[in-house]
């Protein structure tokens, strides 16, 4: 069990190192679009602080083309953003790491829904953005 899991962590070590050694600025102006067709536009990333803003356009599920404010903080490859679908009663969260070449973010999200805590209220899921 114990090589089950060094094995694991190898293979996450590994998989992660083109990811986070020499990652790219991120840049204000800069466009990026998912494999749904969802694009991410930024408009400010401070390079103090990391602070971004910009806006998000899902290209699926609920407001599909509806232009959203996006929030989030950037760290040298780092990248973390939250999008809120008023109207969808759903509040989005991102999180992943810039390509060592600056022209993809692999992340993972959750999708949560208003309402009581239900088993199926917390949905997850996978993107990968591609600078255009």
């Amino acid at each position: 069990m114990k090589s089950i899991a060094l094995r694991i962590a190898a293979v996450v070590f590994a998989v992660s190192l083109p990811f986070a050694a020499g990652a790219q600025e991120l840049a204000a102006g800069s466009v990026w679009v998912n494999q749904n067709n969802s694009t991410m536009t930024l408009t400010s990333v401070d390079p103090n602080t990391g602070l971004m803003t910009g806006t998000f356009v899902t290209g699926v599920g609920c407001g599909v083309g509806v232009v959203r404010p996006l929030s989030g903080f950037y760290n040298q490859g780092a990248i973390t953003f939250t999008v809120n679908f008023q109207e969808c009663q759903s509040a989005t969260s991102w999180s992943g790491q810039m390509s060592s070449t600056g022209s993809q973010i692999v992340t993972l999200w959750y999708l949560a829904v208003s309402g009581p805590p239900a088993w199926n209220s917390v949905m997850a899921g996978s993107d990968v953005f591609i600078r255009r």
